[in-house]
């Protein structure tokens, strides 16, 4: 029996419940289906108006305790589903519900700006910057965080109040755009945590009151020139199919010429193709390591495999076969990234609110 066999395991829900007349949600965990907790909640006196099911499934207890209780994980499980807690109504908020305005005051400006960095194996550094202060934090490829700001930077653009919830791992990044008063304002407040428990605090880096249009301009635009511009590298970020990498790489060859290499050269070649990945000394990977870059710590990383490859038999394959495995590899990506290639990432409404419908920068 393994060590895992040992633990204790539960198939356990995660759900949030709405009581008759409560302001939000409370959220609960309990190893029962959605139908026993909800029965189990009206017998034990609770009105409830609305139950919804955050996550099910298999849940290990290693440490055999209360697996009611909620912990770190649960709060986090609940936190990249869409939920936010409320610091000043106490209680949680589903997707799509924003909590109540912070009680703090929010200074009025106008110098918006937001910087990128370059991609370093799958994370985006990002600096934004009003009223004198900057929040600093990487987004992360595999929780591409890009498509949630647009929708945000949208609703702004409408004049509606809307928050997402960028996801770093193990860390995360609020971004809240409250209305106000004034039809052409908007109150932004962007919170980074790495505490996801339910009384952790919620460090408010950015507080402050901006054009709607200012906003919308400065953050759509920055993210546009840097997509287009010389430091963002989509193979550090974004998944690149074989084609364009081998286009890139050998912008003279004839790709067709390739059906009539070796397997082993063929291979070699997508190997070639895999992009290698600069590490600072704070980002060191323990796996796939290949040897130490010139200065500043940086370290190289590269995936131990090709993610392309042909059989070892390709050589004995007749022509048709040999095109069709080639043609299947065209659109397989050569990199490990899972974020969207920003280039390529437009939003027409936010163009056509700034009068950018001739092509933004």
């Amino acid at each position: 029996m393994t060590n895992l066999d040992d633990k204790a395991q539960d198939f356990v829900t995660l759900f949030a419940f709405r009581t008759v007349g409560a302001d939000g949600w409370e959220i609960g965990k309990a190893t029962a289906s959605l139908d026993q907790i909800q029965a189990d909640l009206v017998a034990n006196g609770q009105h409830i108006e609305d139950i919804r099911q955050i996550r099910s499934g298999i849940s290990l207890n290693p440490e055999g305790g209360d697996e009611a209780g909620l912990r770190d994980l649960d709060y986090w499980l609940a936190i990249e589903r869409g939920w936010a807690f409320d610091y000043v109504a106490n209680c949680w908020r589903a997707p799509g519900e924003m909590p109540q305005q912070f009680e703090r005051d929010a200074a009025s400006i106008d110098d918006l700006k937001i910087a990128f960095g370059t991609p370093e194996a799958g994370a985006l550094p990002i600096n934004i910057s009003a009223g004198g202060d900057t929040l600093k934090f990487a987004a992360v490829d595999v929780n591409c965080p890009f498509e949630d700001f647009l929708t945000w930077l949208e609703h702004i653009a409408d004049g509606k109040a809307a928050r997402f919830t960028a996801n770093l791992k193990w860390a995360y990044v609020e971004f809240f755009a409250f209305n106000t008063p004034v039809d052409e304002t908007t109150h932004i407040a962007i919170a980074l945590s790495k505490d996801p428990t339910r009384a952790g605090a919620r460090n408010i880096v950015l507080d402050f009151e901006i054009a709607r249009r200012t906003a919308v301009a400065v953050l759509y635009h920055g993210l546009r020139q840097y997509a287009q511009g010389p430091v963002y590298d989509p193979y550090q970020w974004s998944a690149v199919p074989l084609a364009e990498a081998f286009a890139d790489k050998f912008p003279n060859r004839v790709y067709a010429d390739f059906i009539n290499d070796t397997a082993a050269a063929i291979n070699k070649t997508l190997w070639d193709l895999t992009p290698v990945y600069s590490l600072t000394s704070s980002r060191k990977a323990s796996t796939g390591l290949i040897g130490s870059g010139e200065g500043d710590g940086e370290q190289m990383m590269r995936f131990d495999n090709p993610l392309c490859e042909v059989p070892d038999d390709f050589d004995a394959w007749d022509v048709v076969l040999r095109q069709a495995c080639l043609d299947d590899l065209l659109t397989e990506s050569v990199t490990g990234g899972w974020g969207e290639d920003l280039r390529d990432l437009r939003a027409s409404k936010l163009e056509i609110y700034l009068g950018d419908v001739s092509g933004a920068p």
